[in-house]
């Protein structure tokens, strides 16, 4: 067996034989020599993305990560062993394995030897905690800025992706109709205004991520309605964010009403529904299904079976829903998906989110930006779901719908 033993303290398994005063110990392969990990150390894997580095010569230049792992902060190029990232295939990606006990490291990459290649000038630095074994992947000189909308169907984002640290970010919060921008939650230290809609970021040296809030506007939380009547001929639309009361209503013969409320209705005595005449009481579904809100998307339903069950038919045409820089098809869709990227730019991977209807995020992955990936909804009900796609700077959202 032919292998350079490593600088340091290592591991070495072996066969064990003595002559004399003397043990010796003989390898049996490579693997059999291990750098030493100290006993309740945890591993730690930086991964850096160099794409973004400038005047960069991924050839020639030596990508250095250094900060507080040893108590204090060595000059970059004076530890090759804790501080030489090594390129990752041919990919722009270097990597860096270190071994470190639980507590708070900050740390930040240099280009080549010194303190004048940093990712920037400042003395502001990452911070990372560690206590298990961790992978991080940073960006050379840039964080992410995440935007969420909650719920989903209250407005559209625009703002988020990859920026670089100290910049200052427009982000735009737009309320759909029926829908008013109520403020900004999260990492709210870096927004110049949480309670505006358009506001700016100050990237710091770490990832910001943010949620604008919507409320639907318009709507009462409670209504009551009494001595009504719906005439020949009226069509009315009810709605409460909790109850909807009813009593001494009137719907005549050719009239019709619908009533829905986000928890319940109450029909109580002298509610009356004349032959001919029309009341639908229901609760909302959605944040969105309410009087005069228009509906990102429609499904027609029909009941089926002896139960009545609404399913989604199976002969919906399907579509390909195009986004500028990405398409889903098909759609509908009877499990699984395909995400085409459309655009000739491509970065070097895109964050691609699923929520349901409701706002609620059920995936979220970082995926490689080929230009096909197929996604899976096996493991999801059948319902509309808003898939969201993160490239760069550019944020895309789309509904699709899983038969």
């Amino acid at each position: 067996m032919a292998r350079t033993i490593p600088g340091g303290a290592v591991n070495i398994t072996g066969v064990v034989t003595q002559f004399h005063d003397v043990m010796q110990i003989t390898p049996r392969f490579a693997a059999d020599i291990e750098n030493y990990v100290e006993p309740g150390a945890h591993t730690l894997i930086l991964n850096v993305d160099m794409a973004y580095a400038t005047n960069f010569n991924p050839d020639n230049d030596m990508v250095y990560v250094t900060g507080t792992f040893a108590g204090f902060w060595p000059v970059p190029g004076t530890d090759s062993e804790n501080q030489l990232m090594t390129r990752v295939d041919e990919t722009m990606t270097w990597t860096k394995t270190l071994f470190l006990e639980e507590g708070v490291y900050e740390y930040k990459y240099f280009l080549n030897d010194g303190w004048g290649g940093g990712e920037w000038g400042e003395t502001i630095n990452r911070t990372i905690y560690i206590d298990n074994d961790t992978i991080i992947h940073d960006i050379w000189g840039h964080f992410v800025l995440e935007l969420d909308a909650q719920p989903t169907a209250g407005g559209t984002l625009s703002g988020g992706g990859i920026h670089p640290f100290s910049a200052i970010v427009p982000v735009e919060a737009n309320p759909l109709p029926g829908w008013e921008f109520i403020n900004w939650t999260g990492d709210i230290e870096h927004v110049h205004n949480a309670n505006s809609s358009g506001t700016t970021v100050t990237m710091p040296a770490s990832d910001v991520s943010l949620t604008a809030n919507f409320a639907i506007t318009g709507i009462p939380e409670n209504l009551d309605l009494s001595n009504e009547t719906i005439a020949d001929g009226d069509t009315e639309c009810f709605d409460a964010l909790q109850t909807i009361t009813v009593s001494d209503f009137t719907v005549e013969a050719g009239g019709s009403v619908t009533l829905i409320a986000g928890e319940s209705i109450l029909l109580l005595a002298g509610t009356t529904v004349e032959h001919g005449g029309y009341l639908l009481a229901r609760i909302a579904a959605r944040e969105d299904d309410y009087c005069g809100i228009p509906r990102a998307m429609e499904i027609t339903k029909e009941p089926v079976g002896s139960k009545g069950e609404d399913v989604i038919p199976s002969d919906l045409p399907s579509v390909v829903r195009e986004n500028g820089f990405f398409k889903l098809y098909p759609n509908p869709t009877d499990g699984t998906f395909t995400l085409e990227l459309t655009s000739a730019e491509l970065e070097k991977t895109i964050t691609v989110e699923i929520h349901s209807i409701l706002g609620n995020r059920l995936f979220r992955k970082e995926l490689p930006a080929q230009r096909l990936h197929t996604i899976s909804l096996e493991s999801q009900l059948p319902g509309m779901y808003i898939i969201r796609v993160m490239k760069g700077e550019n944020v895309g959202v789309e509904r699709l719908i899983k038969r």
